[in-house]
Parts: C-alpha cells; sequence; structure tokens
C-alpha cells in the first residue's frame, strides 16, 4: 500500500461515512442527534474493514483508521457536546 492510496482510502471512506449519517437521518427522522456519531463510527469501521482486503492492512489497522475516519467524518468536538447535552 503506498502512501497516497492509503489517503484516498480514507478520504473516500469519510465521505461514504458521510453519505451513511446523512442517510440515517432521512430513514429514521426521530432518532435522536446524539446517536449520530455511533453511527458514524460504525459505519467507518465497517468500511474501513471491508477495505482491508483491498488496500492490504490488517484488522487492528483497519480498526484503528476506521476510528479516525469516524471521528473525522463526525467532528470529535461538536459531536461529542451533543453527546454530553443529550440533543
Amino acid at each position: 500500500m503506498s502512501f497516497d492510496q492509503s489517503w484516498l482510502t480514507i478520504g473516500g471512506m469519510t465521505m461514504l461515512v458521510l453519505a451513511a449519517v446523512q442517510f440515517t437521518k432521512k430513514v429514521f427522522p426521530s432518532l435522536p442527534s446524539r446517536y449520530f456519531p455511533l453511527v458514524a463510527l460504525t459505519a467507518a469501521v465497517v468500511l474501513a474493514v471491508g477495505f482491508s482486503g483491498r488496500v492490504g492492512i490488517g484488522l487492528i489497522e483497519a480498526v484503528l483508521i476506521g476510528a479516525v475516519v469516524g471521528f473525522t467524518a463526525s467532528g470529535v468536538y461538536s459531536q461529542g457536546r451533543a453527546l454530553i447535552r443529550g440533543k
């Protein structure tokens, strides 16, 4: 796996995770917004593990990359506040 390929994959997964969160918002409009970071994190880890064979990385590295992508997609600070406030 080259450096360029891994960053393209991370960027692409971030966009897919954002799309998955928006899809979840439309399908489940009554879902409280405090759960969207969990949706983003779950979708990112699932995508990273799914892409792990394609880009040639191990399971642990895929889970870590998925966590980074999930936090990036959800915005750590703003979504953390939403979880704490319960909105």
